[in-house]
């Protein structure tokens, strides 16, 4: 009987060893993609600053040449 119940325990640490692996590289993976992510958003908001800067520059140019429209309709 003690035998069993050693046995039993032993099995019981095994699985549980096993499972602990298994969340321990579901985890890694989650923290790979979560760098993956936040490198993403990083991209992503470096690019929309470089739209929104072309924006101010379009808008500009555009004030400009109306400008000058309305300086040489005069």
């Amino acid at each position: 009987m003690f035998r069993e119940e050693i046995s039993g325990v032993s099995a019981h640490l095994q699985n549980t060893e096993l499972k602990t692996a298994a969340q321990e590289t579901r985890l890694a993976t989650v923290e790979q993609q979560l760098l993956i992510l936040q490198k993403a958003q990083i991209q992503n908001q470096d690019s929309l600053a470089a739209l929104e800067d072309k924006r101010r520059w379009n808008n500009i140019k555009v004030h400009s040449l109306l400008d000058t429209i309305e300086t040489a309709e005069l």
